[in-house]
């Protein structure tokens, strides 16, 4: 299923640049690309119920140097979080979007990145 491709390739791209492989983490991130493309939601929203790989897509795309489309992903999932009250996934999202701009600081609940 794709729900589960995602989650897999997600995570094993993150994990494998955390053991220094860098080739298997842009191999694994291709992958994990690729079904996310292929996963619906609705127009402005994201697979909420898989943000954990959203994150670690976006984890793995920084440390690839994607900076623009980690920045593009976690603001898209912030959002979509934020809209619907899932409060850990905007918080945990928030706070590596923060890393990423430079801010340091999660933007406050009232305000969309």
């Amino acid at each position: 299923s794709p729900n589960r491709a995602l989650r897999s390739a997600s995570h094993l791209a993150w994990a494998r640049w955390l053991v220094g492989d860098a080739d298997g983490a842009r191999e694994a991130l291709d992958q994990a690309e690729a079904v996310l493309a292929t996963i619906t939601a609705p127009p402005g929203s994201v697979f909420l119920d898989g943000y954990r790989s959203y994150l670690a897509i976006a984890r793995t795309q920084l440390a690839l140097g994607a900076t623009s489309r980690a920045q593009e992903l976690l603001a898209a999932l912030v959002s979509a979080a934020r809209e619907f009250g899932w409060r850990d996934a905007e918080q945990e999202a928030d706070q590596l979007l923060a890393t990423v701009t430079g801010s340091g600081v999660p933007a406050p609940p009232d305000q969309a990145p």
